[in-house]
C-alpha cells in the first residue's frame, strides 16, 4: 500500500495552499473522494502516512482526516496546511446543522499544541461569521501518533475545565467512527453523540449501546477507542456484516496455535515501547479478564505482535500458560491486565514491520470470500486465533 499511495502523492503534486482548481491540494482531494471509496483503502492510506515522516504526508493525512469527517456525514471545509497572518489556521470545519466541530490535526512532536489553540480558531470564525451565534461548537484535537504532549493537552484540558468545549482522539478513533457508520453499526446522530461531551440526560448513551445490542448477529469487537498499550480491553457486542475471521482449518487442543495479538499507542506508552519492553527485555505478556482466547493459549502455542496501526513487529513462543500475577512496575496498568505469561524465542523486528495492507490481506486465510480492500479493523482490534498459514505469511517466517 505505501507504493501505492506514493505514487498518487507523486501524481498529484507537492500539497501547499497555492490557490487554484487544478492544484495539487484539489487533486487529491478530488481523488479521495472519487477514488478512495472503500474504508479499508482510507485505513492503508492512514498507514502510510503514519509511519512515513515528511510534509507531504503530514498534509495528505491532515486531508484524510477531513474526508473522514465527509464519511461520518459531515459537511467539510478543508483547512489549510500552513499558517498565514490573516488567515484562520484550523485544519478543518465540521458543520452537521447546527453542529460545529473544528479540527488541529497533530502529526508530529516537533511542536507543542496548547490549550488555547483551538478555541482561538473557534473565537476567530466566529468574528468572521463562519460560525453562528446559536451553533453548538467543539475543538476536536486528533493525534497520528502517541506522545508525552498528548498526555499533557489531556491534564491541561481538565485542569483549565474546558472539557465541554474541547475534546482529544486518535485519528484511528476517527476512523472507527467513519466504519461504524459504514456498517451500519451507528448512525450519523450517534457518531455526534460520542463526539460531544455527555450532557445531563443519559437516554442518548444508553440508546446507543441498546441500539448496538439489539443489532447483533456476529461476533465483533468494537473500535471506538483506541486499543490501550499492552493487550487489548475486549468489549464484544456481536453485529450484522462485520465477521470475525476464523481459520480455516483450525488446530486440535493438543497441536500448536498462532494468535495475533494487537497493541496499540497510549499516551502514556506507545506501542512500540510496550512490545519492546514487555518482549523484547522481559519476555512476557498481560492479558486482562476478559481478553478473547486468554484461556486457548497454551505452552508451545506461537504468537505475534501487531503495533497498531504500523504492522506485525514480533513474534515469540509462549512458555507458560496465563496466570492471575499481577507485575506491577513492568505492565502498563498491572490492575487491569493481571493475566501474565511468560514467552520464550522472541523475536522483535520493530524497525522492519509487516504491514496488513490490501495485497497481505488478499493472501489470508482470514479474509477468503472478503474484498480485501473493505473495512478490515475487525482483524486487529482484538487477541485471535489464526492459521498456521496465515502466521507464516504475517510474520515472514514459516512457522
Amino acid at each position: 500500500m505505501i507504493g501505492d499511495f506514493d505514487t498518487i502523492l507523486n501524481l498529484v503534486g507537492t500539497l501547499d495552499d497555492t490557490p487554484g482548481d487544478n492544484t495539487p491540494r484539489v487533486r487529491f482531494r478530488k481523488y479521495l473522494s472519487t477514488g478512495m471509496t472503500e474504508l479499508g483503502s482510507v485505513r492503508d492510506a492512514v498507514h502510510t502516512c503514519v509511519v512515513q515522516s515528511g510534509p507531504q504526508y503530514a498534509r495528505a493525512l491532515q486531508d484524510l482526516v477531513n474526508y473522514l469527517g465527509t464519511l461520518i456525514g459531515f459537511e467539510v471545509e478543508y483547512g489549510r496546511y500552513a499558517g498565514v497572518q490573516g488567515k484562520v489556521g484550523h485544519d478543518g470545519l465540521w458543520r452537521s446543522g447546527q453542529n460545529v466541530v473544528v479540527v488541529e490535526v497533530k502529526t508530529t512532536d516537533a511542536y507543542a499544541i496548547k490549550t488555547d489553540t483551538l478555541p482561538n480558531y473557534i473565537n476567530s470564525l466566529k468574528s468572521d461569521g463562519r460560525i453562528k451565534p446559536d451553533d453548538r461548537v467543539i475543538g476536536l484535537y486528533v493525534y497520528a501518533k502517541s506522545d508525552p504532549q498528548v498526555k499533557q493537552l489531556e491534564h491541561a484540558i481538565i485542569a483549565e475545565k474546558r472539557t465541554q468545549e474541547l475534546r482529544v482522539g486518535s485519528v484511528d478513533a476517527v476512523l472507527s467512527l467513519a466504519e461504524l457508520i459504514r456498517e451500519e453499526i451507528i448512525t450519523h446522530d450517534e457518531a455526534q453523540a460520542i463526539l460531544w461531551p455527555s450532557g445531563v440526560w443519559i437516554d442518548g448513551t444508553v440508546g446507543l449501546l441498546r441500539r448496538m445490542a439489539a443489532a447483533s448477529d456476529g461476533t465483533y469487537v468494537t473500535p471506538l477507542t483506541t486499543i490501550p498499550a499492552g493487550p487489548p480491553p475486549a468489549v464484544t457486542v456481536t453485529v450484522p456484516g462485520v465477521p470475525v475471521a476464523t481459520p480455516t482449518t483450525p488446530e486440535a487442543p493438543d497441536q500448536r496455535q498462532h494468535f495475533l495479538i494487537p497493541c496499540a499507542d497510549v499516551p502514556d506508552e506507545t506501542a512500540r515501547e510496550n512490545i519492546a519492553k514487555l518482549v523484547g527485555k522481559e519476555s512476557i505478556w498481560a492479558f486482562g479478564q476478559k481478553t478473547p482466547n486468554r484461556s486457548r493459549i497454551k505452552p508451545g502455542d506461537q504468537v505475534a505482535f501487531y503495533q497498531g496501526p504500523v504492522g506485525v513487529v514480533a513474534t515469540a513462543e509462549v512458555a507458560t500458560v496465563p496466570e492471575d500475577k499481577p507485575m506491577p512496575g513492568v505492565v502498563n496498568d498491572p490492575v487491569k491486565y493481571h493475566w501474565t505469561f511468560q514467552l520464550t524465542k522472541t523475536r522483535l523486528f520493530l524497525d522492519e514491520p509487516i504491514a496488513i495492507d490490501a495485497a497481505m490481506r488478499a493472501n489470508l486465510d482470514a479474509f477468503v470470500g472478503r474484498d480485501p480492500g473493505k473495512v478490515w479493523a475487525w482483524f486487529v482490534f482484538a487477541t485471535r486465533l489464526i492459521t498456521e498459514h496465515d502466521f507464516a505469511l504475517l510474520t515472514g517466517k514459516p512457522a
